[in-house]
Protein backbone atom coordinates (compact mmCIF):
# COMPACT_ATOMS: atom_id res chain seq x y z
CA UNK A 1 0.00 0.00 0.00
CA UNK A 2 1.33 3.42 -0.92
CA UNK A 3 0.34 7.04 -0.32
CA UNK A 4 -3.08 8.59 0.22
CA UNK A 5 -4.41 11.58 2.14
CA UNK A 6 -4.57 11.99 5.91
CA UNK A 7 -6.83 15.04 6.00
CA UNK A 8 -4.07 17.63 5.71
CA UNK A 9 -1.30 16.28 3.48
CA UNK A 10 -0.52 13.71 0.80
CA UNK A 11 1.39 10.70 2.05
CA UNK A 12 4.39 8.93 0.57
CA UNK A 13 4.73 6.00 2.96
CA UNK A 14 4.79 2.32 2.02
CA UNK A 15 3.19 -0.52 3.99
CA UNK A 16 2.91 -4.25 3.36
CA UNK A 17 0.24 -6.67 4.60
CA UNK A 18 1.02 -10.24 5.70
CA UNK A 19 -2.19 -12.24 5.51
CA UNK A 20 -0.68 -15.15 7.45
CA UNK A 21 -0.07 -13.00 10.53
CA UNK A 22 -2.71 -10.32 9.99
CA UNK A 23 -0.15 -7.53 10.36
CA UNK A 24 0.68 -4.33 8.49
CA UNK A 25 4.41 -3.45 8.39
CA UNK A 26 5.85 -0.03 7.61
CA UNK A 27 8.62 -0.22 4.99
CA UNK A 28 11.43 2.29 5.52
CA UNK A 29 12.52 2.39 1.86
CA UNK A 30 15.73 3.94 0.52
CA UNK A 31 13.81 5.36 -2.45
CA UNK A 32 10.59 7.21 -1.79
CA UNK A 33 8.20 8.18 -4.59
CA UNK A 34 6.48 11.57 -4.16
CA UNK A 35 3.48 11.58 -1.84
CA UNK A 36 0.31 11.33 -3.93
CA UNK A 37 -3.38 10.57 -3.79
CA UNK A 38 -5.06 8.23 -6.25
CA UNK A 39 -2.04 6.27 -7.55
CA UNK A 40 -2.79 3.05 -9.41
CA UNK A 41 -1.17 -0.11 -7.99
CA UNK A 42 -1.33 -3.38 -9.92
CA UNK A 43 0.49 -6.68 -10.45
CA UNK A 44 3.33 -6.66 -12.96
CA UNK A 45 2.52 -9.16 -15.75
CA UNK A 46 6.16 -10.26 -16.13
CA UNK A 47 7.49 -10.83 -12.63
CA UNK A 48 4.53 -10.63 -10.24
CA UNK A 49 5.83 -7.62 -8.31
CA UNK A 50 3.62 -4.62 -7.57
CA UNK A 51 3.85 -1.72 -10.02
CA UNK A 52 2.53 1.80 -9.47
CA UNK A 53 1.57 4.52 -11.92
CA UNK A 54 0.59 8.15 -11.56
CA UNK A 55 -1.21 9.91 -8.74
CA UNK A 56 -1.79 13.56 -7.79
CA UNK A 57 0.77 15.43 -5.66
CA UNK A 58 -1.50 18.38 -4.87
CA UNK A 59 -0.24 20.39 -7.82
CA UNK A 60 0.42 18.06 -10.74
CA UNK A 61 -0.78 14.69 -11.98
CA UNK A 62 2.10 12.21 -12.33
CA UNK A 63 3.04 9.81 -15.16
CA UNK A 64 5.89 7.92 -13.49
CA UNK A 65 5.90 4.10 -13.45
CA UNK A 66 7.43 2.55 -10.32
CA UNK A 67 8.09 -1.07 -9.36
CA UNK A 68 8.21 -2.52 -5.85
CA UNK A 69 11.14 -4.96 -5.57
CA UNK A 70 10.02 -6.38 -2.24
CA UNK A 71 12.22 -3.98 -0.29
CA UNK A 72 12.37 -0.74 -2.32
CA UNK A 73 10.85 1.28 -5.19
CA UNK A 74 12.55 1.54 -8.62
CA UNK A 75 11.68 4.16 -11.26
CA UNK A 76 11.09 2.00 -14.35
CA UNK A 77 11.49 4.63 -17.14
CA UNK A 78 9.54 2.75 -19.83
CA UNK A 79 10.17 3.77 -23.48
CA UNK A 80 6.53 4.85 -23.81
CA UNK A 81 4.41 6.22 -20.96
CA UNK A 82 0.71 6.67 -20.50
CA UNK A 83 -0.38 10.27 -19.93
CA UNK A 84 -0.43 11.62 -16.38
CA UNK A 85 -3.48 10.81 -14.24
CA UNK A 86 -4.84 9.62 -10.91
CA UNK A 87 -7.88 7.62 -9.76
CA UNK A 88 -8.04 5.51 -12.92
CA UNK A 89 -8.79 1.79 -12.99
CA UNK A 90 -5.71 -0.39 -13.55
CA UNK A 91 -6.06 -4.15 -13.39
CA UNK A 92 -4.03 -7.19 -14.47
CA UNK A 93 -5.76 -8.99 -17.35
CA UNK A 94 -4.66 -12.56 -16.72
CA UNK A 95 -6.01 -13.68 -20.11
CA UNK A 96 -3.68 -11.39 -22.10
CA UNK A 97 -0.92 -10.97 -19.48
CA UNK A 98 -1.19 -7.20 -19.67
CA UNK A 99 -2.52 -4.51 -17.34
CA UNK A 100 -5.41 -2.42 -18.66
CA UNK A 101 -5.76 1.18 -17.45
CA UNK A 102 -8.78 3.36 -18.25
CA UNK A 103 -9.80 6.99 -17.74
CA UNK A 104 -9.21 8.73 -14.37
CA UNK A 105 -8.55 12.33 -13.34
CA UNK A 106 -6.02 14.52 -15.17
CA UNK A 107 -5.20 18.05 -16.29
CA UNK A 108 -5.50 16.84 -19.88
CA UNK A 109 -8.15 14.48 -21.24
CA UNK A 110 -7.74 11.03 -19.66
CA UNK A 111 -10.61 9.45 -21.59
CA UNK A 112 -8.50 6.68 -23.08
CA UNK A 113 -7.38 3.07 -22.65
CA UNK A 114 -3.77 1.97 -22.13
CA UNK A 115 -2.13 -1.41 -21.59
CA UNK A 116 1.11 -2.23 -19.75
CA UNK A 117 3.06 -5.37 -20.66
CA UNK A 118 5.74 -5.01 -17.98
CA UNK A 119 8.08 -3.16 -20.34
CA UNK A 120 6.12 -0.31 -21.93
CA UNK A 121 2.72 1.39 -22.12
CA UNK A 122 0.64 1.13 -25.31
CA UNK A 123 -2.37 3.28 -26.12
CA UNK A 124 -5.26 1.17 -27.37
CA UNK A 125 -7.89 2.06 -29.97
CA UNK A 126 -11.08 0.22 -28.92
CA UNK A 127 -14.20 0.64 -31.06
CA UNK A 128 -16.19 1.67 -27.99
CA UNK A 129 -15.34 2.82 -24.48
CA UNK A 130 -17.25 3.23 -21.23
CA UNK A 131 -18.13 6.80 -20.27
CA UNK A 132 -15.20 8.63 -18.70
CA UNK A 133 -14.93 8.00 -14.96
CA UNK A 134 -12.76 8.32 -11.86
CA UNK A 135 -12.62 6.47 -8.53
CA UNK A 136 -14.17 3.47 -10.26
CA UNK A 137 -13.42 -0.15 -9.28
CA UNK A 138 -12.09 -3.15 -11.17
CA UNK A 139 -11.34 -6.85 -10.81
CA UNK A 140 -10.34 -9.72 -13.08
CA UNK A 141 -13.27 -12.10 -13.67
CA UNK A 142 -11.93 -15.61 -14.51
CA UNK A 143 -15.22 -16.98 -15.85
CA UNK A 144 -15.39 -14.17 -18.40
CA UNK A 145 -11.60 -14.09 -18.86
CA UNK A 146 -11.91 -10.32 -18.69
CA UNK A 147 -11.21 -7.30 -16.52
CA UNK A 148 -14.52 -6.01 -15.19
CA UNK A 149 -15.18 -2.43 -14.07
CA UNK A 150 -18.12 -1.00 -12.16
CA UNK A 151 -19.38 2.49 -11.41
CA UNK A 152 -17.34 5.53 -10.49
CA UNK A 153 -17.74 9.29 -10.63
CA UNK A 154 -18.24 11.11 -13.91
CA UNK A 155 -18.53 14.80 -13.07
CA UNK A 156 -22.19 14.53 -14.01
CA UNK A 157 -23.21 12.17 -11.23
CA UNK A 158 -22.11 8.74 -10.11
CA UNK A 159 -22.41 5.67 -12.34
CA UNK A 160 -23.53 2.07 -11.80
CA UNK A 161 -22.78 0.47 -15.16
CA UNK A 162 -20.69 -2.68 -15.68
CA UNK A 163 -18.16 -3.15 -18.50
CA UNK A 164 -15.60 -5.80 -19.44
CA UNK A 165 -12.33 -5.46 -21.34
CA UNK A 166 -12.13 -8.20 -23.99
CA UNK A 167 -8.42 -7.68 -24.64
CA UNK A 168 -9.07 -5.40 -27.62
CA UNK A 169 -12.38 -3.68 -26.90
CA UNK A 170 -14.83 -2.67 -24.16
CA UNK A 171 -18.22 -4.38 -23.92
CA UNK A 172 -21.06 -3.39 -21.63
CA UNK A 173 -22.77 -6.22 -19.76
CA UNK A 174 -25.96 -6.08 -17.75
CA UNK A 175 -25.82 -8.25 -14.60
CA UNK A 176 -28.63 -7.29 -12.33
CA UNK A 177 -29.82 -5.81 -10.26
CA UNK A 178 -26.67 -3.65 -9.93
CA UNK A 179 -25.61 -1.77 -6.81
CA UNK A 180 -26.71 1.84 -6.61
CA UNK A 181 -24.65 4.57 -8.29
CA UNK A 182 -21.40 5.20 -6.40
CA UNK A 183 -17.70 6.04 -6.52
CA UNK A 184 -14.62 5.17 -4.43
CA UNK A 185 -15.90 1.67 -3.64
CA UNK A 186 -13.57 -1.27 -3.00
CA UNK A 187 -13.80 -4.32 -5.27
CA UNK A 188 -11.80 -7.54 -5.64
CA UNK A 189 -12.20 -11.15 -6.78
CA UNK A 190 -12.56 -13.64 -3.92
CA UNK A 191 -10.69 -16.82 -4.93
CA UNK A 192 -12.33 -18.84 -2.16
CA UNK A 193 -15.93 -18.20 -3.29
CA UNK A 194 -15.29 -17.40 -6.97
CA UNK A 195 -17.22 -14.16 -6.61
CA UNK A 196 -16.40 -10.51 -7.06
CA UNK A 197 -16.96 -8.66 -3.78
CA UNK A 198 -17.79 -4.93 -3.69
CA UNK A 199 -17.89 -2.87 -0.52
CA UNK A 200 -18.86 0.68 0.38
CA UNK A 201 -18.14 3.86 -1.50
CA UNK A 202 -19.71 7.28 -1.72
CA UNK A 203 -23.32 7.61 -2.88
CA UNK A 204 -24.08 11.28 -3.46
CA UNK A 205 -22.90 13.00 -0.29
CA UNK A 206 -23.18 9.89 1.87
CA UNK A 207 -20.59 7.22 2.61
CA UNK A 208 -22.11 3.72 2.62
CA UNK A 209 -21.09 0.34 4.07
CA UNK A 210 -23.11 -2.14 2.00
CA UNK A 211 -21.62 -5.33 0.50
CA UNK A 212 -22.44 -6.83 -2.93
CA UNK A 213 -21.25 -9.95 -4.74
CA UNK A 214 -21.25 -10.84 -8.43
Amino acid sequence: MFGGFNGSSRLGDTWTWDGSTGNWTYQDTATRPPGVTGPMLFTDPLNGHVDMFGGFDGRLYQNTTWQWTGTDWVDVHPPESATARAAAIAELDRATHTVVMFSGLANLNAYDTWTWDGRTWTRQAPQQQPPARFFSSSAYEPALRSVLIFGGGSGYGDLHDTWIWTGTDWERIHPGPPPTQRESQGMAFDQATHRIVLFGGQVGRSVVNDTWTL
